[in-house]
């Protein structure tokens, strides 16, 4: 005598299936995702890596500013235009020299460094006047989630005798700014 299923066998197996089967989706949407994040971190990162380059080119070109500065746009010229990215780029200010001649922490001043505080005062605002902090973000959109990756770095451009020229046009990388190519080119209208 043969047997087959009854209904409710087959209904049970049905609602098994179709667990397995939303939880495979689940789990296959969840990879998904990870993997388009991971690409756009990975392409925020090289566009931060290229417009650091671009940023730091363009100061020691042009000189620091004694204002702060900011700045933002977008990433058209790279191809990528769901990026954008802004930057602040600071004075900054040289505290730990000016401070070498306070008190210690048990109220003492040490004598050396009481007599060097001017000293230690003039290499604190000589050094605020060469370095600048730059603090770059990008950003993207990720779905309904505004995403971002940011980077700090500092630029020191040394003045007087002895420093060096300015650095030239820095290499593209992978997904870099394609405008680089044209700084200083009177060609394609670039500003030097």
């Amino acid at each position: 005598m043969k047997r087959g299923f009854t209904l409710l066998e087959a209904l049970v197996a049905i609602g098994i299936l179709a667990g397995l089967f939303t939880a495979i989706y689940g789990v296959q949407a969840s990879a998904v995702r990870s993997v388009r994040y991971a690409r756009d971190l990975q392409m925020a990162a090289l566009l931060a890596r290229d417009k650091v380059l671009e940023i730091e080119w363009k100061l020691k070109k042009d000189g620091f500013s004694v204002a702060d500065m900011t700045m933002e746009g977008d990433f058209d010229e790279a191809e990528a235009p769901q990026f954008r990215w802004r930057a602040e780029i600071r004075r900054v200010k040289a505290e730990a020299f000016e401070n070498m001649g306070a008190p210690a922490v048990s109220g003492e001043v040490n004598p050396l460094a009481g007599a060097f505080a001017p000293a230690f005062q003039m290499i604190g605002r000589q050094l605020a006047d060469q370095v600048r902090e730059l603090r770059l973000w990008v950003m993207w959109k990720d779905g309904q989630y505004e995403e971002s990756f940011d980077v700090v770095t500092h630029i020191v451009q040394l003045t007087g005798a002895g420093a060096p020229p300015p650095s030239p046009v820095p290499n593209l990388g992978p997904g870099g700014t394609s405008h680089l190519k044209n700084l200083g080119n009177p060609a394609t209208g670039a500003t030097k």
